[in-house]
């Protein structure tokens, strides 16, 4: 018996990747056929994962992307200046797409990216080198965690946190290790979770 999912177009996150770490972190999000944006400077790497692109942000002339994208149609090129953040154009896309929430593939600190981009009003998730990264905007996280399971906190800001059910290790950027059993984060603004693939 085989059992058949249905998700309304714009309801899965898109992914957007601006850099291509790997095939291996974006396969599960491809599961669900997201709509998918790619920065000109990972394409190369993309096509050779052999996924439908929806759209590819660039600030070149369309004509030089034409043969490389050629086999893609339908999809869309979006043009940004120089002086644009291409990251905000690419969510902006995203949000003419109706699309509510992003999974985001870039080679860039939880740090230096949750500065950039606070303000960005999106739900959104992050997928770098070391883990998948969650914004929490709720400010409140539980999840039921292995015993020596690693949990990575980031506050972009001063804010208190307290974490139930496992052991604060590092205060810079908040580490757990819990035990086996429910862990509990709650902060006064929001947070970011990640955890290592």
């Amino acid at each position: 018996m085989s059992s058949h999912h249905f998700v309304k177009e714009g309801q899965e996150p898109a992914l957007f990747i601006v850099n291509a770490l790997s095939y291996h972190a974006a396969e599960p999000l491809l599961e669900w056929a997201p709509l998918v944006v790619v920065s000109e400077g990972a394409l190369e790497d993309v096509l050779i994962w052999g996924i439908k692109i929806d759209a590819v942000i660039t600030n070149h002339d369309h004509d030089t992307l034409a043969d490389k994208i050629a086999h893609q149609h339908p999809i869309a090129i979006i043009p940004y200046g120089m002086q644009e953040d291409f990251i905000k154009v690419g969510i902006d896309f995203l949000r003419t797409r109706e699309s509510t929430a992003v999974n985001v593939m870039a080679d860039v600190s939880i740090a230096d990216f949750s500065t950039a981009h606070q303000d960005l009003n999106f739900q959104c998730s992050l997928l770098n080198k070391e883990a998948k990264w969650s914004l929490i905007r709720n400010r409140h996280f539980e999840k039921w965690m292995e015993g020596d399971a690693t949990l990575m906190l980031h506050c972009g800001g001063p804010g208190a946190i307290t974490v139930e059910g496992a052991l604060r290790v590092s205060n810079a950027q908040v580490i757990v290790k819990p035990h086996e059993g429910l862990v509990k984060v709650r902060s006064d603004q929001d947070f970011w979770v990640g955890e290592a693939y």
